[in-house]
């Protein structure tokens, strides 16, 4: 799948939820609240690890899909509950992965996973750290 495909096939789902949540939406859907549907995506990651425990490949993809349907509808929620939005979260996320992993973005060096790991935990902690001061 290339890029572009790859970004249609998630503006579709995003679509799909809009379309569930809408005026003429699916009520069960729209009563939805975050915590309600926080829910629902745990009882998708124990699918998940249920097909993973099996090898059941085939129902893995299928689960995958259902937990990122239910990750891009808790973000459409808490674009209404809290006011968040899809763009902001990719950006910070994004931010914070570069941030972590500079022995792939940036200068320093691990050439181990442990080593690798050692430096995401100190970046993590040196963030709790830091946010704390405020």
């Amino acid at each position: 799948m290339n890029d572009k495909t790859e970004v249609e096939s998630i503006k579709r789902m995003i679509s799909l939820i809009e379309q569930l949540r809408g005026e003429n939406g699916y009520p069960w859907v729209k009563q939805q609240t975050f915590i309600k549907h926080l829910d629902e995506l745990k009882k998708e990651v124990q699918e998940v690890e249920g097909a993973i425990s099996i090898g059941d490949k085939n129902n893995l993809e299928e689960e995958l899909g259902d937990v990122l349907f239910d990750v891009l509808m808790l973000i459409k929620i808490s674009e209404e509950e809290y006011e968040f939005k899809l763009k902001n979260i990719s950006k910070l996320i994004c931010q914070k992965i570069v941030r972590r992993k500079p022995y792939i973005f940036g200068d320093e060096k691990a050439e181990t996973p442990e080593e690798a790991c050692k430096i995401w935990k100190k970046i993590k902690e040196e963030e709790k750290l830091n946010s704390k001061e405020f």
